[in-house]
Parts: structure tokens; C-alpha cells; sequence
């Protein structure tokens, strides 16, 4: 505790300040969003998701790499729907185009 001799230092105000549930970050929005579809596939929803899935702008390798974790861990975590993420990865290989990053393509399956 500062002594009543001490003068209080001044707070400055943040240049941006930090909102609860705001998300900043164009990457991180995407993310967010893919991390949510997984949660709710269940087969009879599982065309309305997909569109959901291509709907979101998967056009650099970072949120390729992030759709391909969210599937692969909760396939992981919920064997009973594994073949359920399986034909929803098969789809998405048809679907996604292919990307590249320093001369070297990247595809949903590599």
C-alpha cells in the first residue's frame, strides 16, 4: 500500500480496448466459427454444416490446418461419429481448393 506521501500514478486509456466475446482477428473469427460446426454434426444436420463449413472463407493454410484439427480431435474424442467425420472430410477434400504456400501446393489431404 502507497504511503499518503506517494501521488497515485495516472492510468491511460488503451488504445483498443479489450471487449468480452469480441474477436479482433479475422483468423481468429474463423477459427471460432469452424470450432463450433464439429459441435453441432450429427447426420441430420450434417448438409446444412457443411455448407456452413465451405461458407466460411478457408483460403490459406492456417484455417485449412485448423478445420482438419477440429475434425481429427473430435473424431478422436467421439468414436461412435467417427465415420461421420470421415464423410465429411471426404467431402471437403472434393470441395476445398487447392492452396499454396512457397511454390508447394497444399490440399486438404496433404
Amino acid at each position: 500500500m502507497p504511503s499518503p506521501q506517494t501521488p497515485l500514478q495516472v492510468m491511460q486509456k488503451a488504445e483498443k480496448k479489450y471487449e468480452i466475446g469480441k474477436v479482433t482477428d479475422e483468423e481468429e473469427a474463423k477459427q471460432r466459427q469452424l470450432k463450433a460446426i464439429p459441435n453441432k454434426l450429427t447426420p441430420q444436420n450434417f448438409e446444412k454444416l457443411f455448407e456452413q463449413v465451405m461458407q466460411v472463407n478457408i483460403d490459406n493454410v492456417i484455417t485449412l490446418s485448423g478445420v482438419i484439427s477440429q475434425i481429427f480431435d473430435k473424431a478422436l474424442t467421439e468414436p461412435t461419429f467417427c465415420e461421420m467425420y470421415a464423410k465429411f472430410c471426404f467431402h471437403l477434400a472434393a470441395e476445398l481448393p487447392d492452396l499454396s504456400i512457397e511454390n508447394e501446393i497444399i490440399t486438404f489431404k496433404r
